[in-house]
């Protein structure tokens, strides 16, 4: 009986763990890499990307897609306004405000599969108080 329990509260609590990871729809919002470029990923897989510059702000939208693997998740780019092709990248959330995510590739087999040094943005997302 002992070991019914123990194995009960085990699969309950793994269970709770999982629901406490954050989803796609916690990608909606806008996120902002320090000086280098605004993000805006909207609920209907839209998203608004702004370059910042000195001389001038350069900005791009289309839509994106997300691929949830076990142990990061995938984002590519598509139909980019001035912009031919598509840009594919890894993402992970660090919590619900923190997000790290691979420089983006314009080609799927150059996508990187894992985060190292100088090959990474930390965004934040814009909190409205």
């Amino acid at each position: 009986m002992k070991l019914i329990l123990i194995l009960l509260s085990f699969s309950l609590f793994g269970c709770s763990a999982t629901n406490n990871l954050p989803s796609v729809a916690d990608l909606i919002g806008t996120w902002h890499a320090h000086n280098n470029f605004v993000i805006t990923f909207k609920s209907n897989n839209e998203f608004d990307i702004t370059f910042i510059n000195k001389e001038n702000n350069k900005i791009f939208n289309g839509f994106y897609f997300v691929d949830n693997l076990n142990f990061l998740q995938t984002i590519t780019l598509k139909k980019i306004n001035k912009f031919e092709g598509s840009l594919h990248s890894i993402f992970k959330f660090i919590d619900l405000n923190t997000i790290k995510i691979s420089k983006f590739s314009k080609h799927l087999k150059t996508r990187p599969i894992t985060f190292e040094k100088n090959n990474y943005f930390i965004i934040k997302r814009n909190i409205i108080p």
